[in-house]
């Protein structure tokens, strides 16, 4: 099965981030591999307990990625991006991975393709 990797930098609230997760759904729907790295603010989307505003609540970037895991999309936070962020690996949602920057190469190489939200 060929592999995408998908980086995702920017935090919950941006439509970019959101449209990445969304991208990783349909690379999903089409049969590919997909892993979603989460680095600088984009470790904030694995926060559990996400609370959107009225108007933005389907922005629950934490519930998206539970749906990506529930099809198989591999979720990996960058470690030296949430301890530089004051966050546990406990405020994650389940079944999410804390990596570093050679897990995310590894990713990369292992790619056929890879993307940045």
């Amino acid at each position: 099965m060929e592999k995408i990797t998908m980086v995702i930098t920017e935090g919950p609230g941006s439509l970019k981030a959101w449209n990445g997760l969304r991208a990783a759904a349909a690379f999903r729907g089409v049969d590919l591999a997909v892993t979603v790295f989460l680095m600088d603010d984009g470790v904030y989307n694995a926060k559990k307990g996400q609370e959107p505003v009225d108007g933005l609540r389907e922005l629950d970037m934490a519930k998206k990625l539970k749906e990506l895991q529930g099809i198989g999309v591999d979720v990996i936070v960058c470690g030296t991006c949430q301890k530089a962020r004051g966050l546990q690996a406990e405020e994650f949602v389940d079944g999410v991975k804390l990596g570093s920057m050679m897990d995310m190469a590894k990713s990369v190489k292992e790619s056929k393709t890879a993307m940045t939200f």
